[in-house]
């Protein structure tokens, strides 16, 4: 009896000691081999990117919530090409982003801006993504 209870006393003691190791292959930042493409919709009609207005993906890691609409609270940008429909958000690894998108609405001369938290799983490839701008 002494010897079950020493025993499952022992079983516990290294059950507690030991630690949980942190998942840490899906950090998110850049030097990957993930594009998560951006697609800005106003009233479910995607913003096509203008020459003269380029429009921009703001771009931070690790969360899936907004810092704010301030650039500076952002880690990186990828700016627009004119004529495109999208913005490709290049060489991210896999992990959590929040990604605050402009973009310029030449039929009614307005910016709109929006944003959406996006976890994304896979290490290569590209993720569409469509962001509501009001």
């Amino acid at each position: 009896m002494k010897y079950s209870l020493l025993c499952g006393l022992a079983a516990l003691t290294l059950m507690a000691s030991c630690d949980k190791k942190k998942d840490t292959t899906c950090v998110a930042g850049t030097g990957g081999k993930v594009a998560i493409v951006t697609f800005a919709k106003h009233n479910g009609v995607t913003i096509p990117n203008y020459e003269s207005h380029s429009d921009t993906a703001y771009v931070k890691f690790n969360t899936l919530t907004s810092p704010g609409t301030n650039p500076s609270a952002y880690d990186t940008y990828f700016v627009g090409e004119a004529g495109e429909d999208h913005i490709h958000c290049e060489d991210l690894k896999c992990g959590s982003y929040y990604i605050y998108r402009t973009a310029f609405d030449s039929a009614t001369n307005t910016r709109y801006s929006g944003g959406i938290g996006i976890n994304v799983t896979q290490t290569t490839g590209e993720v569409d993504t469509a962001i509501a701008v009001n």
